[in-house]
């Protein structure tokens, strides 16, 4: 690999070919023209080789998640205040959030983060209370808050981050995960949340606005283990952890030294159901990581370098 790619690549695209070995291509720059280079490697032998061909649009295979699908939905009417929360189809109700704003010249509808607590009629949801002036956003909190769809009433609230958006949620099995991002800076918080008083643990990672991505820079970050546990990789490559469904850090795993967080984002897919592949990007878009799903063992391989 060119140190030039090395130290300042990104990772354009990555793929488990049929036999279960990786290809991958690094560009410095952005168009056609840019310098790339595309490896293969082999994961029996650890040898790389040279491709000739470059592919800007494929991508890792990402698994179908295991977890229950959420039949819950919540809407925000910014400009009407309004909360419009949805456990079903046709167990909805709307809640007033904020007050009206009357001079609006057209009403403002945004899709919020929410998931249903299974055998109940509980919501939780989580959005960002901003408060403007006329320069813009003074600054934001990220609020948690749940309500009884039956009863048609919110039942509590929590403050858990300043100046964070929530961008997703989902459940672990007995507590939810929920992914925030700094509306200035690099990548995203993920935090456990106990749906019952919505208290919220930070974990010791961090992840992107979007972590399954499509097209050429594609991958995740977030995947479930055989035994249905979350698996989450850090966007600089360094480590891993595994999360349990009662939202308990079971496992971490350093793949290397901690990079500078404001580099290109790493990437992971899965070569099969029980190992994953990490791909870190410049300063160090020569290393890969292959790691056991089951007992974390980890394989590291590193690109020869070349002029």
């Amino acid at each position: 690999m060119p140190r030039a790619l090395t130290e300042a690549g990104r990772l354009l695209a990555a793929r488990i070919d049929p036999d279960q070995n990786l290809e991958f291509c690094v560009r410095v720059g952005i168009g056609s023209e840019a310098p790339t280079r595309c490896l293969g490697l082999s994961f029996e032998d650890g040898r790389f080789r040279g491709l000739a061909s470059v592919w800007p649009s494929f991508s890792f295979a990402t698994a179908p998640e295991r977890s229950a699908p959420n039949t819950a939905h919540a809407t925000l009417g910014s400009n009407g205040g309004t909360l419009d929360v949805c456990h079903a189809a046709q167990d909805c109700f709307v809640v007033r959030v904020a007050p009206p704003k009357p001079d609006a010249f057209d009403e403002v509808f945004a899709s919020l983060p929410a998931i249903g607590v299974p055998g109940s009629s509980v919501v939780v949801v989580a959005r960002a209370e901003e408060r403007w002036t006329q320069q813009g956003v003074l600054h934001s909190n990220l609020l948690l808050e749940s309500f009884d769809t039956k009863r048609r009433s919110k039942l509590r609230a929590a403050s858990v981050a300043k100046d964070e958006w929530p961008t997703r949620m989902f459940w672990l099995g007995q507590k939810l995960l929920l992914v925030s991002c700094a509306r200035e800076g690099v990548g995203c918080a993920a935090r456990v949340v106990d749906p019952k008083n919505l208290a919220a643990r930070r974990l010791p990672v961090t992840l992107e606005s979007d972590s399954r991505q499509s097209g050429g820079d594609a991958g995740g970050l977030e995947f479930e283990d055989p035994s249905g546990r979350r698996v989450l990789v850090d966007r600089s490559g360094s480590h891993l952890i595994w999360v349990g469904r009662d939202g308990k850090l079971e496992r971490r795993v350093e793949l290397w030294p901690a990079g500078n967080q404001d580099s290109f984002t790493c990437r992971a897919g899965l070569r099969n159901d029980r190992q994953l592949v990490v791909l870190r990007a410049g300063p160090h878009a020569d290393s890969v990581a292959l790691v056991g799903l089951d007992d974390a063992k980890v394989g590291r391989f590193e690109a020869p370098a070349c002029p």
